[in-house]
């Protein structure tokens, strides 16, 4: 069954990027778009285009379990609809690129700092929760000569403030080691709502990107 099931999802992934060569014009214009937002920085097309094909075999495969590949439709509203700039900006921070990350720090890290303190209220662990999302973020482990970042998680799917406040907030669970109790996070962390101090201890987050 298994073995089923692998060949299935391995066939549906292949006619899926079969069915996205019909948006090529539409991803090349979204690529354009990055390029023109951030031209200190570049992400590759193919690389661009990769990662926008993950993100629609996990959401228009996995998740909703389909019989039947994306049609080519149905893949131009997914593009449509991904944050194109935040996750370029991923892309280009996950490899490492030094001028993606100047960017990205300008952006975000106020927030993340600003979030952190919202959600832990002693300055020392605040600094450590800060610390410990930016050793993520850029990776230390490295696999098969990988580094593991934790941008490779994020798929575009919802906003990049978004995504990042579910990290922060497993960091500031782990820092207090409190038991796992999975809530899920989906609507508030793609929203943009905030998740009260108080529902901290003894949650264990869900993170979907």
């Amino acid at each position: 069954m298994n073995d089923d099931n692998t060949r299935r999802q391995t066939v549906l992934e292949t006619d899926l990027l079969k069915n996205l060569e019909s948006c090529s014009d539409q991803l090349i214009e979204s690529h354009g778009q990055c390029v023109q937002s951030y031209p200190n920085f570049d992400v590759p097309f193919a690389d661009f285009r990769d990662a926008i094909a993950g993100a629609a075999a996990k959401y228009l495969i996995g998740v909703a379990a389909q019989n039947t590949p994306p049609s080519p439709e149905e893949l131009g509203r997914f593009i449509g609809e991904l944050k194109i700039l935040d996750l370029y900006l991923g892309l280009a921070c996950m490899h490492g690129n030094e001028h993606a990350w100047w960017e990205f720090d300008r952006q975000h890290r106020s927030f993340i700092e600003r979030w952190t303190r919202h959600l832990v209220r002693s300055d020392t662990d605040a600094d450590e929760v800060i610390d410990a999302v930016y050793v993520e973020l850029f990776g230390t482990r490295v696999v098969d000569g990988v580094r593991q970042s934790k941008f490779r998680t994020y798929t575009g799917r919802g906003s990049l403030r978004g995504w990042l406040r579910a990290i922060i907030l497993h960091a500031s669970v782990d820092l207090h080691r409190a038991p796992k109790v999975e809530v899920p996070i989906d609507d508030w962390s793609e929203s943009g709502a905030e998740l009260p101090a108080r529902q901290i201890s003894g949650v264990k987050p869900r993170i979907r990107c």
